[in-house]
């Protein structure tokens, strides 16, 4: 279960990430 919403949550921090590194560059 915990295993499960970390998955998500990493998931969700990388496309975060993502869209903010596309603004910056």
């Amino acid at each position: 279960m915990g295993a499960q919403w970390k998955a998500k949550g990493k998931a969700l921090v990388a496309d975060a990430k993502g869209k903010l590194f596309g603004k910056l560059v």
